[in-house]
């Protein structure tokens, strides 16, 4: 996505379920490693090495 337009449409072809965020550019430089998104690398081998040892809580999910 980028910051031209106003609209977006999304086709699912199974049930699905999405939530869309959005805010203002935060013109940061960005370091992204699967699904880590930081600003640098070490930052990002620091997120890793919490997530490996469960420091990043649990996500729970009820629907």
């Amino acid at each position: 996505m980028n910051e031209e337009g106003n609209s977006f449409s999304v086709k699912a072809t199974q049930s699905t379920r999405f939530i869309v965020l959005s805010g203002a550019p935060l013109n940061e430089p960005m370091y992204t490693y699967g699904p880590f998104v930081m600003n640098t690398e070490d930052q990002v081998r620091n997120a890793i090495e919490d997530a490996q040892n469960g420091k990043l809580g649990t996500l729970e999910e009820t629907f």
